[in-house]
């Protein structure tokens, strides 16, 4: 891309660049499933962490071209064990964070009686939750866009792209 704007837009570092490969569709739908299941946010930090990981391994020559030994199949299992268990923790600490606290609820709490309604929406519109929220909503946008599934253009935001636009 020749607009430079574009990393600005979708809130990339300034050294970012942009890669593009040519897969069969396979490939693309796996490396999705992959990086969902071991709680990766997007593809593409999956598949950079993944080219980083055997660009590190080749250069350890970890991989002997004699063969594989029973030592290394069961390293290989036990690094995949490991990323399978990073996954599930990610998940569950992510679905383990308490938004609401009794902090939270008794900051909006004062002498006078509010009604359950009043304190809810209170309680939404509460920086924490909104930055929270704000947060969760950046990130699944971002994910869609590396999905295909939403485009984000400058002066007019978020949309959702329709099967076959993209």
């Amino acid at each position: 891309m020749a607009d430079k704007g574009w990393k600005e837009q979708i809130g990339l570092a300034e050294d970012t660049d942009q890669v593009i490969i040519y897969c069969k569709c396979r490939h693309k739908d796996e490396w999705t499933r992959e990086a969902e299941e071991k709680g990766y946010s997007s593809r593409s930090k999956y598949l950079y962490e993944l080219i980083m990981e055997a660009r590190r391994a080749r250069e350890d020559d970890f991989f002997t071209e004699s063969g594989h030994s029973g030592e290394e199949e069961e390293l290989r299992e036990r690094i995949d064990e490991l990323h399978d268990e990073i996954g599930r923790l990610k998940k569950s600490s992510e679905s383990d964070t308490e938004l609401v606290t009794p902090d939270v609820v008794m900051g909006e709490l004062d002498e006078n009686y509010r009604s359950l309604d009043d304190l809810v929406a209170s309680v939404l519109q509460s920086d924490r939750v909104s930055d929270y929220v704000r947060k969760e909503v950046e990130a699944i946008l971002y994910d869609l866009i590396d999905t295909d599934r939403a485009q984000y253009q400058m002066g007019h935001g978020w949309r959702h792209v329709p099967e076959g636009d993209a």
